[in-house]
């Protein structure tokens, strides 16, 4: 799926002068835009602003969402992971080696830049 993606990061851009609203690619290409008259209210600029924002931040959040995906298939076949640390023994449950939690801690910090640029705010990184 992801060769059918526009490529990344996705950019909100506004012009609220002119009265629209874009979202473009990395390579320029503009995936959508709305235009926002001066009849509109300010509540329906506001919410066609919050769902512009939510849709620049849907290739973040893909993006993510497979990083996770990838790392949940690494916790499930690491055989460190299902190694009891001190004794190299069978385990129930697996637990994280630091190679794993590293990337746990990345995959999180994506998540909260496309929680952050889904809600219109600063990304924290």
């Amino acid at each position: 799926m992801s060769e059918k993606l526009t490529s990344g990061p996705w950019i909100l851009k506004t012009d609220l002068f002119a009265g629209g609203i874009s979202i473009v690619g990395q390579d320029g290409f503009e995936i959508y835009h709305d235009h926002i008259g001066p009849s509109v209210s300010e509540v329906t600029r506001n919410t066609i602003l919050a769902n512009a924002s939510l849709m620049a931040a849907s290739k973040d959040m893909y993006e993510a969402l497979k990083a996770y995906e990838a790392w949940e298939a690494d916790l499930v076949t690491d055989n460190k992971a299902w190694q009891d640390w001190r004794t190299g023994m069978p385990i129930t449950l697996p637990h994280l080696t630091q190679k794993l939690w590293d990337r746990l801690l990345g995959i999180q910090a994506m998540r909260n830049d496309a929680l952050a640029k889904a809600e219109g705010k600063e990304a924290t990184r």
